[in-house]
């Protein structure tokens, strides 16, 4: 687990804007787009090297949401969406 909880902030740089690559344990904000962009769906991942690509970990306490999402050789696992790593999180910030 990250110790990102519900209602934590996290800061987040975009990818682009630093020249940003992938490293093993990475924690960023991934997008993944569906059915054209009429579904948008941002989510926290902890990045995994592998040698044909990377895994996107969820790192969630719920046992539904424990594997990982898979981009071998920069295509998505089995579905038609888009995916892309959209920021590095540098920090959190937790309300009291």
């Amino acid at each position: 687990l990250l110790n990102i909880f519900e209602g934590d902030l996290v800061h987040v740089v975009d990818t682009i804007t630093i020249g940003y690559h992938p490293r093993s344990g990475d924690v960023v904000e991934v997008e993944r787009i569906r059915n054209g962009g009429a579904e948008r769906e941002l989510t926290i991942k902890q990045i995994e090297l592998v040698e044909d690509g990377l895994l996107l970990w969820p790192r969630s306490s719920n046992p539904k949401w424990g594997q990982p999402l898979e981009l071998r050789d920069g295509v998505g696992d089995g579905e038609d969406i888009e995916v892309r790593i959209r920021g590095l999180v540098i920090g959190l910030h937790r309300r009291f």
